[in-house]
């Protein structure tokens, strides 16, 4: 399913350049251009979710803690709400696992792979 990029103060270029860079993988050249339109923006929760995965994707889990619970404490739109709680349950489950590690002289005892799917998923 794919997620709308939506602005109504914003160039609409801007937010183009932002989407077209996420669909890229270029997460870190797309954080300042999201930030930029919330800025204008604050309550534009489809940039903000962006934001989360972009921060997500560039290794920044807390950062994307905070834009994806706001986005979920915040918005009206159940898609976005439900895409948002989605990414939470992926990033607290991969913080977990970051800091469950086994220690490599047991070997891999984690043989099942992730419940979750790959969070840019959310976003197509």
């Amino acid at each position: 399913m794919d997620i709308k990029f939506t602005t109504t103060s914003v160039d609409i270029q801007v937010a183009l350049k932002a989407h077209h860079l996420y669909k890229q993988g270029l997460y870190t050249e797309a954080i300042p251009i999201l930030l930029d339109i919330l800025d204008t923006e604050p309550a534009n929760h489809y940039a903000r979710l962006y934001l989360g995965v972009c921060y997500f994707k560039t290794n920044q889990s807390l950062a994307a803690l905070r834009a994806l619970k706001f986005v979920y404490d915040k918005s009206d739109i159940p898609e976005i709400k439900t895409k948002a709680r989605m990414a939470l349950q992926i990033i607290n489950a991969d913080v977990v696992d970051k800091t469950n590690k086994i220690p490599l002289e047991f070997g891999n005892m984690r043989s099942q792979k992730s419940l979750y799917p790959p969070i840019e998923s959310l976003i197509q």
